[in-house]
C-alpha cells in the first residue's frame, strides 16, 4: 500500500485531474475523494462544480446548502422551480401576492450567497409550471454578479410585472457571453407583457458587446432593439424560437435584413413556427438586394423552407450543418389528431415541400464541407433521385436525418427502392436517423394510449427489418441507424441499431439493437425547445 500511495502521490496535477475526471464519469469519485488529502483537494473542484436545487419553498428558511467551505468550487447553479402558486385549484397562493410572479426566490439572499462563489460563471432557472415568472428584484442582483458569464431562464417569464417597490433601474450588469430565454411553445399564457419586453431590452443593451451566444423566444423578445443595434461585435450564435415575426402591416420580415448586423455568426437557428394566414417568408426574398451577411456561417436551421428563397444559392462554403425542417414537426401534429385532442397547433401551418421541390432546393446549394443534413418533406416519385443527389452533392456527409411523409392515399412505401439503395452513394455516412411514416405504425387508443405490446412488435419486426435493409444496402461507413417510434401519447424515442459487419472485411452485415437510454425519450411538446 505504501508503494502504491507513493506512486500516486508522485503524479503531477494534470495526471491526477484526468484520474478524477474518469472517476466522476464512472461515479466512483466519492470513495476516491477520501483516500488522501491531496486527492481530495483534486476531487473537490470536480465534485462540486455543478449544483442543482429544487425549490418548492422559499429558500431563506428551507434552502439546503452544503457547507460554505465548498461554495468556492461552484461553477454553475441550476434552480428548478416546483412552486404551485399558479394553480388556483389548490387554494390561494402561499408565497406571492401575484400568481404571475414567483415568490420562492429571494434576490438579496441569493446574491449574498453567490458572492461567496468566486468561480460561479453560469446560473440557470427552469420550471414546469405554465404562467410563472421571476421578479426583477431576483433577476437584477444575479445578472449584476461580476463573475457571471452565462444566464438561462427556461419556461419561466422574465420579469413580466413589477412587484411592490420595484422599478426597472439597472446596475452595471455582468459581461455575459451567453443569454438564453426560452418559453414553452405550447404555453397557455400567450399574453405579451410590456414590462417583460423592457426588461429584456435593458439586458440586451447592456450585454450585446460581450454576448457570443443568444437564444430568445420571439414575442416577448424586443426584436426592434436587436435589429436596431448597429453591430454585434462578438455574437457567434443566434437561436430563435416562437413564431415567425411580422411587421406592422402583417407581413413576415426577412431574416437576412433583420440580422445583417451580426456579421460574425457561426450558427443561425430559426426554429420558428409558421402562423396561420401568413404567407411563408423566405430567408432571402426575391426582391432583396445585397450580399450574404454571414460569410463564416457553419450551421443554418430554416423552418418552412421555400422554393422562392434565394438563400440557397448564396450559402457560404463554410457551412457544415444544414437543417430544413418544420416547427413543430408535422408528425407531432398528426399524433395529436390521433388522440382526438383539441388541436393545440391550430394557430400554425405546415406548407410542406415534396421530394421533388426539396431536390430543387438542394441542387442550388454548393456546400463542399457539409457534414450534417436534416430534411423534412413529403415523398413522391423523385425521392430516390433526392437521396442519390445528396450523396453526389455532399460527399463528406456523415450524418443524415430525414422526416418523410406519405402522400394522401398512398398506403405503401418501398424502403429499399426509395431510401436504402440510394444511401449507398453516401460513402462517408456514419449515422442515419429516419421518420418514415410507415403504414403499419401502431395506432393508439384515444383513451388508453399506445399498447406497449404493439410498440414492441413494431420495433422487433417492422423497424428491425427496415434497419437490416438499410445496413445491407448502405455504404460500409454506416455505423448507426436511428428509427423514430412513439413511446406514449406525449413522448417519442429513437430506436437505435448498431451496424455489425463481418470480421476482416467479410460480406456479412447484421444489426444489433441497442437498449434505449431513458435520456433519449423525449416529450413531444418540448422537443423543439430542449
Amino acid at each position: 500500500m505504501a508503494q502504491l500511495d507513493s506512486g500516486i502521490l508522485t503524479l503531477d496535477d494534470d495526471s491526477l485531474h484526468q484520474i478524477v475526471v474518469y472517476a466522476q464519469r464512472t461515479r466512483t469519485i466519492k470513495p476516491l475523494s477520501v483516500t488522501c488529502h491531496r486527492i481530495r483537494l483534486c476531487c473537490l473542484p470536480v465534485m462540486f462544480r455543478h449544483k442543482k436545487f429544487i425549490t418548492p419553498q422559499p429558500q431563506a428558511s428551507h434552502w439546503t446548502l452544503p457547507p460554505q467551505t465548498v461554495w468556492r468550487y461552484y461553477r454553475s447553479l441550476f434552480f428548478f422551480d416546483e412552486c404551485r402558486d399558479t394553480d388556483e385549484r389548490i387554494g390561494p397562493p402561499r408565497y406571492t401576492d401575484d400568481r404571475l410572479l414567483c415568490g420562492v426566490f429571494d434576490g438579496t439572499y441569493m446574491r449574498n450567497a453567490m458572492q461567496e462563489m468566486p468561480r460561479l460563471s453560469a446560473v440557470s432557472f427552469e420550471s414546469f409550471v405554465d404562467g410563472h415568472g421571476l421578479r426583477w428584484s431576483v433577476l437584477l442582483p444575479i445578472l449584476s454578479l461580476p463573475q457571471l458569464r452565462e444566464f438561462t431562464i427556461k419556461f419561466m417569464r422574465f420579469a413580466p410585472k413589477l412587484g411592490r417597490n420595484e422599478d426597472l433601474s439597472t446596475a452595471s450588469m455582468a459581461p455575459l457571453t451567453s443569454f438564453r430565454y426560452i418559453l414553452y411553445d405550447y404555453r397557455s399564457d400567450r399574453n405579451t407583457y410590456p414590462t417583460e419586453e423592457r426588461a429584456l431590452e435593458l439586458v440586451i443593451l447592456q450585454t450585446y458587446r460581450t454576448l457570443e451566444a443568444l437564444t430568445l423566444t420571439l414575442g416577448p423578445a424586443p426584436l426592434h432593439t436587436i435589429c436596431g443595434i448597429p453591430t454585434w461585435p462578438r455574437l457567434r450564435e443566434l437561436h430563435l424560437r416562437g413564431e415567425y415575426p411580422t411587421s406592422n402591416d402583417g407581413h413576415a420580415i426577412s431574416a437576412v435584413a433583420m440580422f445583417a448586423n451580426m456579421p460574425n455568426l457561426r450558427v443561425l437557428d430559426l426554429t420558428l413556427m409558421q402562423p396561420q394566414g401568413l404567407h411563408p417568408q423566405p430567408l432571402w426574398p426575391p426582391d432583396h438586394l445585397g450580399v450574404w451577411p454571414w460569410p463564416e456561417l457553419e450551421k443554418l436551421t430554416i423552418s418552412c423552407p421555400q422554393l422562392s428563397d434565394r438563400a440557397y444559392e448564396h450559402l457560404p462554403s463554410s457551412l457544415r450543418t444544414l437543417v430544413l425542417r418544420y416547427t413543430p414537426h408535422l408528425c407531432h401534429y398528426e399524433e395529436d389528431k390521433k388522440f382526438c385532442r383539441p388541436l393545440r397547433h391550430h394557430l400554425w401551418q405546415w406548407p410542406m415541400v415534396c421530394a421533388s421541390q426539396m431536390l430543387t432546393i438542394l441542387r442550388r446549394c454548393t456546400l463542399p464541407k457539409l457534414h450534417r443534413l436534416e430534411l423534412e418533406y413529403t415523398g413522391d416519385d423523385t425521392e430516390e433521385d433526392l437521396i442519390r443527389n445528396i450523396g453526389v452533392a455532399f460527399p463528406f456527409l456523415t450524418y443524415l436525418k430525414i422526416y418523410r411523409y406519405r402522400q394522401k392515399g398512398v398506403n405503401q412505401f418501398q424502403v429499399q427502392q426509395c431510401i436504402s439503395r440510394p444511401l449507398a452513394g453516401l460513402i462517408r455516412l456514419r449515422t442515419v436517423a429516419l421518420y418514415l411514416d410507415l403504414p403499419d405504425t401502431p395506432r393508439p387508443d384515444p383513451l388508453n394510449d399506445y399498447n406497449p405490446f404493439d410498440l414492441m412488435e413494431f420495433r422487433d419486426k417492422t423497424l428491425s427489418a427496415v434497419a437490416a435493409t438499410l445496413a445491407r444496402d448502405a455504404a460500409t461507413s454506416l455505423d448507426e441507424i436511428r428509427l423514430w417510434i412513439p413511446a406514449s401519447c406525449d413522448q417519442y424515442t429513437w430506436v437505435v441499431f448498431d451496424v455489425v459487419r463481418g470480421k476482416e472485411g467479410g460480406d456479412s452485415v447484421g444489426i444489433h439493437f441497442r437498449d434505449t437510454d431513458i435520456n433519449n425519450v423525449y416529450t413531444k411538446v418540448m422537443l423543439d425547445v430542449v
